[in-house]
């Protein structure tokens, strides 16, 4: 007798990201059916409710997490709010799926891993790179040895947010709340380097401060335990830059990923090169067809994985010791631009 397929209860917390990236990915699930959402406004949440035919509509997360019996939770917050809500939900075992980073600091991070570890469950992180089609191509051609040894990589991450432009979502900008470039940003690059070439041994970091703990761009040297130097410049505030490349350079062929669009995950396009001569496309024009935002194909993909794991009892990755690795580097770099080494006075 064939099993029932389970349908799973779902509630969001948030408005903005989730209006536009999470709620039409998780509409392409048919196992998944979103039954409450929550906002700051109880009459703005009522409204989104009634618009995207949500049963039940909260102001209050706590009222939410009580009374909607959820199977799953999604959320779209600050990182300061979201440890607070997790450390509820993960003590209900309700399986969550986590923005990046965690939370604001690598204790409350650390904290949440261990409250997930003693209840059952699977948790998921919203790290996208490695679901875009032409990364996923990218890292084949590294582990089938194409790039031969790897003798450096470098990110160049050049935007302007509208939290810089305009000032809108003032905690973006924060680093105490979980915002600023490093947190925002630098958080994805560290956990695709890694994903990408092996893990990090050593890190420096000078940040681009507005002002104390507001950090608008980074400039960081990571070294590999290979060996390898990834430099990684990122910047938040660069009016008409030039997008977001990521190069990785072997002694037998080089790799770009490249995007100058403003759709974080859809504008990629790649390109190996071979040290015989010969060029190699890694995108193609089947990519996110179905979707006009690329975030929307690359959040389902994770949480199709998400659901895939908890129906077959295998780990789901990223998840949050995935969160709390990227945590603990976001750390060491805060403390690398701290401690700065030598000072030259002219």
């Amino acid at each position: 007798m064939q099993q029932e397929t389970k349908n799973y209860r779902v509630g969001l917390i948030g408005l903005g990201y989730a209006r536009f990236v999470q709620l039409p990915a998780l509409r392409k699930l048919s196992n998944c059916t979103v039954v409450a959402v929550c906002g700051t406004s109880l009459e703005k949440t009522q409204d989104f409710a009634s618009q995207n035919n949500i049963p039940a509509a909260f102001a209050d997360w706590k009222q939410m997490l009580k009374s909607a019996k959820l199977d799953l939770l999604v959320l779209a917050v600050p990182p300061v709010i979201q440890a607070d809500i997790l450390r509820t939900a993960l003590s209900m075992e309700i399986n969550c799926f986590c923005e990046k980073p965690l939370s604001a600091d690598l204790v409350s991070a650390e904290e949440l891993l261990a409250t997930a570890k003693q209840n059952a469950g699977s948790q998921a992180v919203d790290f996208i790179f490695p679901e875009i089609p032409s990364w996923s191509r990218a890292k084949e051609k590294i582990v089938s040895g194409a790039l031969g040894e790897i003798e450096h990589a470098c990110v160049n991450w050049y935007v302007q947010t509208e939290a810089s432009r305009f000032g809108k979502h003032p905690w973006k900008l924060d680093r105490k709340q979980g915002g600023g470039v490093l947190k925002n940003f630098v958080s994805h690059v560290l956990y695709y380097v890694e994903w990408m070439l092996g893990n990090i041994s050593f890190v420096s970091c000078l940040l681009d401060e507005t002002y104390t703990g507001c950090d608008v761009g980074a400039n960081i040297q990571l070294q590999l335990a290979s060996g390898v130097i990834v430099t990684v410049n990122v910047h938040q505030n660069a009016f008409a830059g030039i997008g977001h490349h990521f190069s990785i350079y072997g002694k037998q062929g080089t790799i770009h990923l490249v995007n100058e669009g403003k759709d974080y995950a859809k504008g990629f396009k790649g390109v190996y090169m071979s040290s015989d001569g010969s060029c190699e496309s890694l995108h193609s024009t089947s990519d996110f067809k179905e979707v006009a935002d690329g975030r929307i194909a690359v959040v389902d993909s994770l949480l199709t994985r998400w659901i895939g794991c908890l129906e077959t009892g295998t780990v789901m990755k990223p998840n949050l010791m995935d969160g709390v690795r990227v945590q603990m580097l976001l750390q060491a770099l805060e403390t690398a631009n701290a401690e700065k080494i030598i000072s030259l006075e002219v």
